[in-house]
């Protein structure tokens, strides 16, 4: 099987792989909705932002396509991200679910990993995603090897099944023990509640995770049973209401994994919808850092609610087989890794219980949202921090569309931070901008110096609404050299989307020393799972030439816990059980900083199948000169804390900057979706992409 870097560029649905006409990428974030809308003929793009309206998702996702200015009979392929699923699943919002499983199992969702936070010594455990008394137990029992030990009778399930309709389930999720190892009995259990109680929504655990694990995969079936429902009518009412407005094009919904998938496909795996957005972002970045000849890559998207980074190495984001997601127990799905913070634009400042200020992760959202919006909201947020130390102009806020009250925003910070902390209202808002990108710098060491990645090493790539106001300081922070904003910053996890192919994805738990028979059996699983890859690529009716398939394997040393990831880049025959232990050997030294002797074992098989879909084509520009004066809008005041205090800004507009242009800081770069800030000693280079490139005033930023 080839490797991912070689090729980058379903039920109820076909997809065509042939050169398309207009296409539309959305995604519906915390605070705003964007909409990017590209011509792959002409490379002309239309971007768009509309506030986002939570109690119906859909109005907010027309405002947006509709203020791009393209008919939505025009656009033949819309991509889709939405939060919708990890929010239900955040607010426990969803159908209520009743879940059944093996004799002796009952209590597992309640039992967990036992984990318990470091240094906390009252720690509340939270309550379990599905309440005891909607929990049964049937009379099975099979081993880790597949063997059926005790069966049960159809009697069995549909007790269960009466008795948590009596107390109230609205759905039912099955987690059985060891199903990745005998997926017959969960079948069986399916068969007959499709039997017994028609019309009866269910989900099984080994269709949404074949693999061990009990603990997360119960967790994961109950996340996929839950979200379904509401899931389900926001995608038929989607695809409803966009087919009234004369659309009449292919609908995909992005993936945690960086994957595109069909509306129906969408229905039946929710929970691979939960960071889809974000996933989108990053999925950008990499094509955006491999046209740039940028493979490593450390990517800043801040949003409305959040601060989300991320890593690409080699071209690639770093995928990750469980996913961890705060206010969740850890779920056993395929994702882009993501390290996120409750530390956004919304983020709400406050004093705590110490009587020090802090900021976040608790938000404004888009409803209040924060003070300066002029929607209610009376707690201060980051926006409002950032345009009370004139970081952001009132007047210039969404390209004018949507003014912001600074006075509104100055007395919250008074009341709530400045005078009970003694402060004078300036500085207590910088206090809150610098909080807040002290915890955002935090993270990114996380993700980079604790795991013994040089961030000199990097390109950081800017964007959400937020990134790229952050991102120069984020940079100084952790010791990034190069800062990249790319074009329409604050829309390009939207824009990410449409960089994305038709993905499915395929793993099976096969715990087995690394010897002959491991190589067997290794090679025997990759090709069922690619198999039913390529068949339901088919299904797709993806052409042949534009399938990819991608192998790796699970492997850990003899009696581990935990297990590494190895691409496995060629034939399983001909590579051998050395290249695979040596392969190994590096990731886990790389990984852990040492390797050891022992025997190495294979615990899991996955295949990536891939459709590859037609991309537009991004030309360069020839640069047009240094000379950035005509996009000299004036100079404005603010407060630059890492500078010691007031500095005055050279403002820019960057809708009329151009390839070549150089501009030094300290310097604010105003558009529709975002302010750059530029800090005294750096310089911008507009790339030949029309890129923002931010350096040292000593380097070149080409």
């Amino acid at each position: 099987m080839a490797s991912e870097t070689d090729e980058r560029s379903s039920e109820g649905e076909d997809f065509s792989t042939e050169q398309v006409g207009i296409v539309a990428g959305i995604d519906i974030g915390g605070t705003f909705t964007d909409a990017v809308v590209m011509n792959p003929a002409t490379g002309e793009l239309s971007v768009a932002k509309a506030t986002t309206t939570p109690r119906a998702p859909v109005e907010g996702l027309l405002d947006a396509l509709a203020r791009t200015g393209v008919e939505l009979s025009q656009v033949t392929r819309l991509f889709h991200g939405t939060t919708l699923g990890l929010n239900t699943a955040l607010e426990r919002s969803g159908a209520t679910v009743g879940l059944i499983t093996s004799e002796g199992s009952r209590d597992v969702l309640e039992i967990g990993r036992m984990s318990w936070p470091m240094y906390s010594l009252h720690s509340v455990q939270a309550a379990p995603l599905v309440p005891r008394y909607l929990r049964r137990e049937i009379p099975e029992r099979v081993t880790a090897h597949g063997t059926v030990v005790t069966d049960f009778t159809d009697a069995d399930v549909i007790a269960a099944v009466r008795e948590l309709l009596a107390q109230g389930a609205e759905l039912v999720a099955v987690s059985l023990l060891h199903s990745y190892a005998h997926a017959q009995n969960e079948k069986r259990v399916g068969a007959i509640i499709e039997s017994e109680f028609p019309g009866l929504g269910y989900s099984l655990s080994h269709e949404v995770a074949c693999e061990y694990r009990e603990f997360e995969r119960t967790v994961t079936t109950v996340v996929e049973a839950t979200t379904k429902p509401k899931l389900g009518k926001y995608f038929e009412d989607l695809r409803d209401n966009l087919v009234q407005r004369g659309f009449t094009g292919e609908l995909f919904i992005t993936r945690s994994d960086g994957g595109l998938m069909s509306v129906a496909e969408a229905r039946n795996s929710c929970v691979q919808t939960l960071v889809s957005g974000p996933a989108s972002g990053i999925a950008g970045a990499a094509d955006l850092g491999n046209r740039i000849g940028s493979g490593d890559v450390l990517t800043i998207d801040v949003g409305g609610t959040s601060f989300d980074a991320a890593l690409i190495r080699d071209g690639k984001p770093v995928l990750q087989a469980m996913t961890d997601i705060t206010g969740l127990p850890r779920l056993l799905m395929p994702s882009i890794e993501i390290a996120t913070i409750g530390a956004g634009g919304g983020s709400i400042a406050f004093i705590d219980a110490a009587g020090t200020l802090n900021v976040g992760p608790r938000s404004a959202n888009a409803e209040p949202g924060p003070v300066c919006y002029g929607r209610g909201g009376t707690e201060p947020t980051f926006t409002d921090a950032a345009l009370v130390s004139g970081l952001l102009d009132a007047a210039s806020f969404l390209g004018g569309r949507m003014p912001l009250d600074e006075a509104a925003a100055r007395e919250a910070i008074r009341v709530r931070i400045a005078e009970p902390l003694g402060l004078g209202i300036e500085e207590a808002a910088s206090g809150i901008v610098a909080i807040a990108e002290v915890k955002m710098a935090h993270k990114l060491d996380e993700i980079t110096i604790e795991k013994g990645i040089d961030p000199r090493e990097l390109t950081m790539v800017a964007y959400g609404g937020g990134g790229p106001l952050a991102a120069d300081a984020l940079a100084s922070r952790v010791g990034v050299k190069r800062v990249v904003v790319p074009q329409s910053p604050g829309m390009f996890s939207a824009g990410g989307a449409l960089t994305l192919d038709v993905t499915h994805t395929y793993s099976q738990t096969v715990i087995h020393p690394l010897d002959t028979g491991g190589l067997e059996l290794l090679k025997k699983t990759i090709g069922q799972l690619a198999t039913d890859a390529h068949t339901k690529l088919d299904e797709d009716e993806i052409e042949p030439s534009r399938q990819r398939f991608f192998a790796s394997a699970d492997l850990r040393y003899d009696l581990q816990e935990h297990a590494l990831t190895i691409a496995i880049d060629g034939d399983v025959d001909q590579l051998g059980i050395e290249w695979l232990e040596s392969a190994f050997h590096e990731a886990h030294e790389a990984h852990y900083g040492y390797r050891l002797t022992e025997p190495v074992e294979l615990v899991a098989c996955r295949v990536r199948g891939l459709g590859l879909l037609d991309k537009a084509s991004i030309d360069a520009f020839e640069p047009e000169g240094t000379d950035s004066a005509h996009a000299f809008l004036g100079t404005r005041s603010g407060v630059h804390r890492e500078s010691g205090g007031a500095v005055e800004f050279s403002v820019f507009d960057r809708r009329v900057l151009r390839p070549g242009n150089v501009l030094v800081g300290p310097a604010l770069i105003e558009e529709d979706s975002t302010t750059t800030l530029v800090s005294p000693g750096r310089q911008v280079t507009v790339d030949s992409f029309a890129n923002l490139v931010i350096t040292d005033a000593t380097t070149s930023g080409n």
